[in-house]
């Protein structure tokens, strides 16, 4: 009998095994060296193979598939794919976004046919196929097989077929890795070696010095990458050398305890292949995961540092899954599934009580605030590895050892340093709940002096500083000559992004914004906020690396070398919107920063002009956003720059277009109108608690108390006590923060057309004249256009702002005998004049230089008649009527 139940137990044993030996674990981490392969199995029956597509049948989800025919997939008995555009259906807006071609999605889902799946086991294989010199893998994160109608069959499956071809209801074909059960390299036989802590204790000093390196001497030097000589790899448009010497050791790229390895989840075998790649043996990748996977160990030493995110998941990607997390899991992020596919979807995240009208002037609504942790997007954030540094600056400023050199004015080095020994020297300090506001200004100034040495770097010894894009400074002379400038500049910023991210978590500080406002009822500081008035992820993208002509690079600020546009200004974007999650800046604005919302929304329209993947939504949400930073104790008046700024904060924005008097590539109206494509009358609505939140920085303190000449509010035109400017003018062309002259007129202006053309950040006054009509075309509530009209009056006295109001714009009956007026409707050419007297009068209509575009002698009857104005070409006219009783010139203007 007790063999019969040992045999009984063993069989269960073996059965069980066989039974989920087959799922697919995921992720499937292709990882080490090139040509590097790794297979999945899984076994179908006859009525899962029947509705398997005949087309792109193979559903993958693929991490850090950076570059066309890096990989490879193989299926049974088949020929190897290589996976690139023309082989695979790239997924939107993955695919929009650069696909494989270093593309702004980190993760990217595709499709590839395949022919020869078959009932029974199915082998499916990946293989890496060659490295760029920077990578030395891929993950497939997710993948399936698809139907006709492109859904899911082996996850929506009820069950799951066995090798034996058994069917087992409710089981998964899938099994998730679970780094929560991880052990060390050295884990056999259910237990760790009892000199595991030795061996940890090598890793760390192989992760700090590097082989037979010590606190008191560097070791040896490392590998750039693992290419033979004679290969060559490649970044964007550039050319890289194979394996070369480097100085950097893993802790000088990486947070530089190695808790980022951690709290991103990177597995054991990704750590000890990293390391192979970089020139160390697979015993020194063991012993350097031993102390990665120690770090989070319950011991007073460890920090605040778990498991809590993976690889693919982008840091800090927005969504509802952080609600209710602790800070410390904040830097996971939400995952990937938090990423919306389209913009369209962030319509209840953000008016979760519906669209009406009363409801948009809530969201819409300068003193509120939203948590923008939580509210997902439809963009993928950039994971880790693209925040790390390709090159260490110490491996790219080779030059007369310019990186190491003390003598430098500003010195990322030295900062990194200094901000730390400020940090550690008061630690118990800041270890309390609270500080003083004095000690929180002192703990600024030392973050603000950090960024100052990398901003500054690159002009340092130049005599035109331009900070990031300065063209000669010393720096750049001093970048080792197979080191493309543009690479060595993002490096240096993503280093700074990767200290700012040590700073925040290391030292606990991501929950601590309030400490940095003395008024935060007015302020709002978020639970979770980095602190600081500076960028501290932003400069890493091409609006400012890709900014400096060099080696073959256009300097134009928009792609690097051979990124195409799409991609560059996407990636614009994105880092952008990743330092508007972690720190928009409430209460510790300064200037343009931490988010200079003089380009964010360009970079929207540009992103989406350039990849036709629209997001209006994020666009508006972003506008609200800088209403609500912006409006702050500290914005004292519109002259210092630290509150409202009329050349992002002007209603031009609102319709789309920005403060160059251009659409980025759209319509004129094109993209604001994408509003009303997810809801009905979105757009009215939105600009309509826009134009109030404009409304309500710019007008009196107290209302209709003194003769509309705004001397009162914050951003008060004028001085109450004499009447003269408080607002700084400026003229005809200039300061473009500053208002145009008092003294302008409309012969100093640039009208429609004229304005587009122009291009030029300034002409606020010709912006509101060409909008204002728009507007009133758009049904902007009238009394709003009022309010706005009024403003302008008291701006630009000299301008007759009167001609461009249309009170009258409802259907109501119109009485003869009242002041002659127009009206005119949208999509008609049109103009309707009213309260005429009957009689025979001459109509003409003059443009703006004086000459007549239209001419006829019209019969009244009924006091109205029509004028059509077809023949006109957009712009604005003037309407001059002549009769026994009816005399009046009208300026109108034609859409």
């Amino acid at each position: 009998m007790r063999k019969k139940n040992t045999f009984l137990v063993i069989s269960i044993f073996l059965i069980s095994f066989t039974v989920f030996s087959q799922k697919i674990v995921l992720p499937i981490e292709v990882l080490g060296a090139e040509r590097t392969v790794e297979r999945v199995t899984f076994t179908i029956d006859q009525e899962q193979f029947d509705k398997i597509s005949s087309t792109n049948n193979l559903w993958l989800r693929i991490n850090n598939l950076g570059y066309e025919d890096k990989a490879s997939v193989h299926v049974n008995n088949g020929t190897w794919i290589s996976l690139n555009h023309n082989s695979t259906e790239i997924a939107s807006p993955e695919k929009e976004r650069g696909g494989m071609s270093n593309g702004g999605y980190n993760t990217i889902r595709l499709s590839v046919t395949i022919s020869n799946l078959t009932i029974g086991e199915n082998i499916v294989r990946f293989r890496f196929n060659e490295s760029d010199g920077i990578s030395n893998g891929f993950r497939v994160i997710d993948m399936d097989l698809l139907d006709d109608s492109s859904q899911r069959i082996l996850k929506n499956s009820s069950y799951y077929v066995t090798p034996q071809g058994t069917r087992e209801d409710g089981i998964s074909y899938f099994e998730e890795d679970d780094p929560l059960l991880w052990n060390s390299p050295f884990f056999e036989n259910g237990s760790e070696p009892a000199d595991l802590g030795d061996k940890a204790a090598q890793g760390k000093n192989l992760w700090y010095y590097g082989r037979n390196g010590s606190p008191s001497q560097q070791g040896e030097d490392l590998i750039s990458n693992y290419l033979d000589e004679g290969e060559t790899g490649f970044w964007y448009g550039y050319e890289l050398k194979a394996a070369q010497p480097i100085r950097a050791k893993c802790a000088s790229c990486h947070i530089h305890d190695g808790r980022d390895l951690e709290i991103f989840s990177y597995s054991n075998r990704s750590i000890i292949e990293r390391s192979k790649f970089h020139g160390l043996t697979e015993e020194e990748g063991e012993l350097i995961t031993a102390y990665i996977r120690s770090l989070s160990e319950d011991s007073p030493d460890s920090g605040n540092i778990g498991r809590y995110g993976r690889p693919w998941n982008p840091p800090y990607q927005p969504g509802p899954q952080l609600a209710g997390k602790p800070i410390e899991q904040w830097a996971a992020g939400a995952g990937l599934d938090a990423v919306l596919e389209e913009d369209a979807e962030m319509f209840p995240y953000l008016f979760p009580n519906g669209d009406s009208q009363e409801e948009i002037y809530k969201v819409f609504d300068s003193e509120g605030t939203s948590d923008k942790t939580e509210i997902p997007l439809a963009i993928q954030l950039p994971d880790w590895k693209h925040w790390l540094p390709i090159v260490h600056p110490m491996d790219a400023y080779t030059k007369d050892d310019y990186w190491n050199d003390s003598s430098k004015q500003f010195d990322p080095k030295q900062g990194y340093i200094d901000f730390r020994k400020h940090i550690t020297d008061n630690l118990t300090t800041y270890q309390r709940e609270n500080i003083t506001i004095q000690q929180a200004n002192t703990l600024m100034q030392a973050n603000n002096d950090f960024h100052r040495h990398y901003r500054q770097f690159l002009a340092d010894g130049s005599s035109n500083r331009q900070h990031w894009r300065t063209e000669d400074g010393t720096a750049t002379s001093k970048i080792a000559d197979d080191i493309p400038r543009e690479l060595a500049a993002t490096s240096l910023a993503r280093l700074m992004a990767v200290q700012f991210f040590e700073i925040m978590n290391e030292f606990n500080f991501q929950d601590k914004a309030r400490w940095f406002t003395e008024h935060p009822e007015e302020d709002q500081p978020k639970e979770r906020q980095w602190f600081g008035r500076n960028y501290q992820v932003f400069e890493v993208p091409p609006h400012f690396q890709a900014s400096v002509e060099s080696e073959g690079s256009n300097g134009d600020s928009r792609s690097f070398k051979g990124q195409s546009l799409a991609t560059g200004q996407f990636e614009s974007t994105n880092w952008y919107e990743l330092q508007a999650v972690i720190n928009a800046g409430e209460g510790m604005i300064q200037g343009v920063s931490p988010v200079d919302y003089n380009y964010q929304n360009m970079f929207i329209l540009r992103a989406g002009s350039s990849s036709g993947i629209n997001e209006p939504l994020r666009y508006y949400k972003t506008l609200n956003t800088m209403y609500q930073t912006r409006t702050w104790s500290g914005g004292k008046n519109p002259n210092e720059t630290t509150g409202f700024r009329i050349r992002n904060m002007g209603p031009w924005f609102f319709y789309g277009m920005t403060f160059r008097n251009d659409y980025e590539d759209y319509e004129p109206g094109e993209f604001a109108n994408l509003l009303n494509d997810i809801s009905s009358g979105l757009q009215t609505k939105i600009t309509n608690a826009q134009i109030l939140q404009f409304l309500t920085e710019v007008e009196d303190g107290s209302a209709d108390t003194d003769g509309y000449l705004y001397n009162e509010g914050t951003n008060r035109l004028y001085n109450k006590s004499d009447g003269s400017m408080f607002w700084l003018r400026t003229g005809l062309h200039g300061d473009t923060h500053k208002l145009d002259s008092k003294d302008k007129t409309e012969g100093d202006m640039l009208f429609d057309s004229r304005l587009l053309r122009d291009n030029k950040v300034e002409r606020w006054a010709d912006k509101f004249y060409y909008l204002i009509p728009i507007f009133y075309d758009l049904d902007v509530d009238n009394n709003l256009m009022n309010r706005m009209i009024n403003w302008c009056a008291a701006a630009w006295p000299l301008i007759n702002w009167e001609v461009l109001r249309e009170e009258s714009l409802s259907t109501n009956s119109y009485e003869t005998g009242k002041d002659i007026f127009l009206t005119h409707f949208q999509n008609s050419d049109y103009l309707k004049i009213h309260n005429l007297t009957n009689e025979s009068c001459q109509i003409k209509v003059y443009d703006l230089l004086g000459k007549v575009q239209w001419n006829k002698q019209k019969t009244i009857v009924d006091n109205t008649t029509l004028i059509d104005t077809q023949s006109l070409s957009s712009g604005i006219y003037i309407l001059n009527i002549q009769g026994y009783h009816n005399v009046k010139s009208i300026k109108f203007y034609k859409k």
